[in-house]
């Protein structure tokens, strides 16, 4: 789900799971959480796993904030939604969302 072409006022939260195909590299499995004004992103690797970006004021997402002292609460707020939302749909990092939820032999 693309959260930037779908954004609306009325949501309260946009939530996303992706692989981000990388030239020379495979691809890159990441979880978004996106509100009315941040957007939060986790990576399963890289060197900035983490990043958190102030879409009113950096709608570019230029400016990874997610080491400001002063958002600390909001970052936290948005880890716990990521979390929570990861439980709910029990997803599974290290898993394709095909292989979610089904046993070893590949039943649900």
């Amino acid at each position: 789900m693309n959260c930037r072409k779908t954004w609306s006022p009325r949501r309260s939260k946009c939530l996303s799971r992706w692989l981000l195909p990388l030239v020379n590299v495979g691809s890159i499995e990441a979880r978004m959480v996106r509100t009315a004004r941040y957007k939060y992103i986790v990576f399963a690797a890289g060197t900035n796993r983490e990043q958190f970006f102030d879409m009113e004021n950096d709608p570019g997402e230029l400016k990874n904030l997610i080491a400001v002292p002063a958002l600390a609460g909001e970052t936290a707020r948005h880890r716990h939604l990521l979390e929570q939302w990861r439980k709910e749909t029990h997803d599974e990092a290290g898993k394709r969302p095909t292989e979610q939820g089904k046993d070893k032999g590949g039943n649900e």
